[in-house]
């Protein structure tokens, strides 16, 4: 979200392979693909907020017997701050560069946020 954007399949592998998302349903309250869906949305919104969940277009298929999420998220219009679950008090600044996460600290959050979301 504070970069480009872009799409998450949950389901595949590192490899490509489908794995499915079906063993996540055991671990929760409703057991099934709107469970998994209600259990995505809530833990975006308490990681990055309520404004950030909302922009998540989330779509559940089924391909060769598995289940498969594709989460598509487009560039946030202002800074979006994860909240770690363990310690939310601590929002961290992270970016998405090539296929790494980088989190910016200090100068580096002031610099990206005015090259990124210039006034």
């Amino acid at each position: 979200m504070n970069a480009h954007g872009g799409t998450l399949l949950v389901g595949v592998t590192d490899d490509g392979q489908l794995s499915g998302i079906e063993a996540d349903f055991s671990l929760l309250g409703k057991k099934d693909r709107d469970g998994w869906e209600v259990w995505m949305t809530s833990a975006v919104s308490h990681s990055l907020g309520k404004a950030a969940a909302a922009e998540l277009d989330v779509a559940v298929v089924e391909l060769d017997g598995k289940q498969v999420a594709r989460v598509v998220v487009g560039p946030a219009a202002e800074p979006v701050f994860a909240r770690p679950p363990k310690a939310p008090e601590k929002a961290t600044f992270l970016v998405r560069t090539n296929n790494s996460t980088q989190q910016l600290i200090g100068q580096e959050i002031l610099d990206y946020q005015k090259k990124r979301w210039p006034t």
